[in-house]
């Protein structure tokens, strides 16, 4: 596979995850009858952060991937692994590295 195959892989990937972990944060929110401003204030951020994780436009760190959970009422093993079936489900492929 050649370097701009690869690139453009890892791209797809990257918002392919992106778009599905801003899926699970929703739905979880919304099982835990929560408003988009209310998980926020509970997990210590902005709104406006949180719109754009939920829509898959920032990637979160580890560091709000625990805040999440603990807004939530869950582990972030959970949503990770939440996450992965979501990508098994929808068949993203994880570009290996070569070489």
């Amino acid at each position: 596979m050649r370097k701009s195959e690869r690139k453009q892989l890892k791209k797809a990937l990257r918002e392919d995850s992106l778009n599905l972990f801003g899926e699970i944060i929703v739905k979880l929110r919304e099982k835990e009858d929560l408003s988009q401003e209310d998980l926020a204030y509970d997990c210590g951020m902005d709104r406006s952060f949180m719109s754009k994780i939920e829509t898959g436009k920032t990637a979160p760190s580890l560091l709000t991937i625990i805040r999440l959970a603990q807004g939530l009422n869950t582990k972030p093993s959970v949503i990770l692994a939440m996450l992965e079936e979501k990508m098994l489900k929808e068949k993203v492929e994880i570009p290996r590295e070569e070489g």
